[in-house]
């Protein structure tokens, strides 16, 4: 039972390294296109209140599928075995995920995350309370 379903539109952003300049400043090198998926969810979301049990996160990143693929059948699952890696996809969207859905994002217990090509380039999340005390598989 997915408690919430959420698409993004555009390509997936990954987390990147904070930038020092040489006077000590410290930027985000993608703080906008972060803030623009905040914004994105923000509009989407139809949960009351922040949830604070632990959760299950399927995240699906999709790419824009390049010219030389697009001969192949578009019926064909293609994975996308390029950067950016999973676990900077994933930390950009449990971390605008925290206080909004969910408090922590220590509260996902389990996690499932996917990269491929589609026809155009999305992020697709599902999340699902999880019972306590149960593990399902």
């Amino acid at each position: 039972m997915h408690i919430l379903s959420l698409k993004i539109e555009g390509p997936p952003v990954a987390s990147s390294r904070p930038r020092v300049a040489k006077n000590g400043g410290v930027w985000d090198t993608k703080a906008k296109q972060k803030k623009e998926i905040i914004r994105c969810l923000k509009q989407q979301l139809e949960v009351e209140g922040i949830v604070d049990c632990g959760l299950r996160v399927n995240l699906y990143f999709y790419f824009s599928l390049p010219k030389y693929l697009q001969k192949k059948s578009k019926d064909s699952l293609i994975y996308h075995t390029k950067k950016p890696d999973l676990d900077n996809l994933s930390k950009t969207y449990l971390d605008a995920l925290t206080g909004l859905v969910w408090k922590d994002d220590a509260q996902v217990v389990h996690l499932n995350v996917w990269k491929g090509y589609g026809e155009h380039a999305r992020t697709e999340i599902e999340i699902e309370r999880m019972d306590y005390g149960r593990f399902r598989a």
